[in-house]
């Protein structure tokens, strides 16, 4: 009996090798639009490739819906999840963007109650509501307590009453990792921190916390009783996390902050913190001085089992770098904090130039400038010489330039980075490293530049 040409093409290699080429595909270097483009013809060759296919396919499940004819997508999901039983297992993580104008909390304030028992491997939630109010549906509580695996949730560029974020956290007593990006309470009151010595809100032992993006202090976005709940989160959260990532910029021109907030606990104990990443955004002007509430913070904070503490400070100049007296001072009070933490393994200080801001961009000048202006300086070169801890070699310091590139048609883009890392052993100064770091997709400016961090601090 003769075999057709298809059969021994399918005979040739075993399937478990088509699974490796198929499980590939997710970590190419292309946006997810093209993925699941590749991965959905890949499901119609043959039936031996459609198992595989399918896990890539809706393990990770993205819903943008930006005007009212886009809801349609839900309702595909809801057709597929109902008539395939076999799909609701493979969902592991779920994104959600929701900008539909006219409409308070969109979708987002009904979709627990469309997937509720859907998903039942569902671990990691991600809802983004464009800035505006999340005004949640009543049953939302009770349809959220049925995703039992969620152990991950993150909310971005979002709106929301503060005792409504507490029955959120209520309702998924499993979650360790929480990420706040660009998250907003507007009904904080002055009363929130009379409440303090006894109110606790009801927050899950996290183990991993990062609240980044956040309005500055003294705004019409974030009055002064913002620094006062942060800081009641993180004292609550004090006794379980082991990683967190914060932005400090709330904390921002807070030099007495024991005068401005009296009920405020002193010292903000992490006993079971492990690694510590804080970012600053200093826009930097003549008459700027050094981010007082940024080393106040520091002064406050007593985390004993402290190994990796990791410092971004982000300067967005609009005409010039900056100045780097003002700059390596800072650095250099953060070095001195670190020599404090007696358990402290590693000490990176990372100094981003956003150049996204800036007028008039040319990266050969900006590399000049920098090299010129901050790279050789006196200051710079005193830091090095007089740290303990980057003689020792626990201390790196970067130095990187970033602008990001965009590429609207296929809904991905990436950074444009040059990287200069010093290094106690390295025999002879560092030559810089052109960097191109791909980001996708692009929720929001802010949210591209937190994924940004870690993978420099990597680098």
């Amino acid at each position: 009996m003769s075999t057709s040409l298809h059969q021994v093409a399918s005979m040739t290699f075993p399937y478990e090798i088509y699974d490796e080429i198929i499980s590939a595909v997710p970590e190419l270097d292309e946006s997810r639009t093209t993925i699941v483009g590749i991965l959905s013809r890949c499901a119609l060759v043959c039936r031996g490739w459609l198992p595989q296919c399918q896990h890539h396919l809706y393990s990770t499940v993205y819903l943008r819906m930006y005007n009212p004819t886009s809801y349609i997508r839900l309702r595909y999901l809801w057709r597929t999840l109902r008539n395939t039983p076999h799909i609701s297992p493979l969902v592991r993580e779920l994104t959600v963007s929701d900008g539909v104008e006219g409409v308070p909390g969109g979708i987002l304030r009904l979709l627990p109650i469309f997937l509720a028992w859907k998903l039942p491997n569902i671990s990691a939630l991600t809802l983004l509501s464009e800035g505006t109010r999340l005004e949640l549906h009543p049953s939302f509580f009770a349809a959220l307590t049925t995703m039992k695996a969620l152990t991950s949730l993150r909310l971005i560029q979002t709106r929301i009453i503060r005792t409504d974020f507490h029955r959120v956290l209520a309702a998924l007593p499993h979650v360790s990792d929480l990420k706040l990006d660009g998250v907003a309470w507007q009904d904080l009151r002055e009363s929130c921190v009379h409440q303090w010595p006894g109110y606790r809100p009801n927050i899950p032992p996290l183990s991993s916390l990062c609240m980044t993006d956040t309005p500055k202090a003294d705004t019409e976005y974030a009055p002064f009783t913002y620094r006062a709940y942060m800081l009641l989160i993180l004292s609550v959260l004090g006794p379980t996390v082991s990683t967190l990532h914060l932005d400090i910029d709330a904390f921002y021109k807070t030099t007495n902050i024991i005068e401005d907030l009296p009920n405020v606990p002193p010292i903000l104990y992490f006993n079971g913190l492990r690694s510590l990443t804080l970012r600053y955004c200093w826009k930097f002007k003549p008459t700027e001085s050094p981010p007082e509430g940024f080393l106040s913070f520091l002064d406050r904070l007593e985390a004993p089992s402290l190994q990796t503490l990791n410092i971004a400070l982000q300067v967005r100049p609009k005409h010039e770098l900056g100045d780097p007296v003002t700059l390596f001072g800072v650095a250099r009070n953060i070095d001195i904090y670190a020599c404090r933490v007696t358990c402290l393994t590693a000490l990176n200080i990372l100094v981003i130039f956003d150049l996204n801001f800036l007028l008039q961009w040319d990266k050969d000048s900006v590399k000049e400038q920098l090299s010129d202006h901050f790279l050789c300086h006196p200051a710079f070169e005193q830091w090095k010489r007089t740290s303990r801890l980057f003689t020792r070699g626990v201390l790196t310091i970067k130095f990187a330039i970033v602008r990001l590139k965009l590429d609207g048609v296929r809904d991905t883009g990436y950074w444009d980075v040059v990287l200069w890392e010093y290094r106690h052993d390295a025999d002879k100064d560092p030559v810089p490293s052109p960097l191109r770091i791909p980001t996708m997709p692009a929720y929001s400016y802010g949210v591209d530049f937190e994924r940004l961090i870690p993978k420099l601090f990597q680098c």
